[in-house]
């Protein structure tokens, strides 16, 4: 109904973590991997019994955490009317609009060259984690959000002068 009761509202999907699915996808594969070898080894009498047990509940811990990473990978950064929910492995921060004082790029005065986004808000620093959408687009998105000036540090891809002019 609300942004009370329903956080996400109306709420625009910013980008997924990349790396996230693809280390999740390793730990699912390498965990099944194990299980058949293990079952497979149980199956033909080869090796112990004692250690292919082990082995066997190790590689189905694996994928156990492969299928849960999967599950937090998918949830993606969402930019509401109000709020910034940003996936945190298990736990989504809530970055509430009217806080944020400042977001920039994770090198100082070089967009570009950043690799993450910085949210400042309520006195913290939250660096966002890599997404889809690189940096030099996030940042000026996530201003424009939160009602910001451009600061006077941050260079913009299209600004400067050439001397080919």
């Amino acid at each position: 109904m609300d942004g009370a009761t329903n956080p996400v509202g109306a709420a625009r999907a910013i980008g997924q973590a990349p790396i996230a699915r693809v280390l999740a996808w390793a730990f699912l594969t390498l965990g099944g991997a194990q299980v058949a070898l293990q079952v497979l080894a149980l199956a033909t009498g080869l090796g112990r019994a004692g250690t292919a047990w082990a082995l066997l509940a190790c590689g189905a811990g694996l994928a156990l955490v492969g299928v849960v990473q999967l599950w937090a990978a998918r949830r993606p950064m969402l930019v509401s009317a109000d709020r910034l929910l940003v996936p945190l492995g298990l736990r989504t921060v809530e970055i509430l609009r009217a806080e944020v004082t400042g977001v920039e790029g994770n090198v100082p005065g070089r967009l570009p060259s950043s690799k993450h986004a910085v949210v400042h808000h309520a006195g913290r620093r939250r660096v966002l984690p890599a997404l889809e959408m690189p940096p030099v687009e996030l940042v000026p998105l996530l201003r424009t959000w939160a009602a910001l000036d451009e600061p006077s540090d941050q260079t913009s891809s299209s600004g400067g002068r050439t001397s080919t002019g």
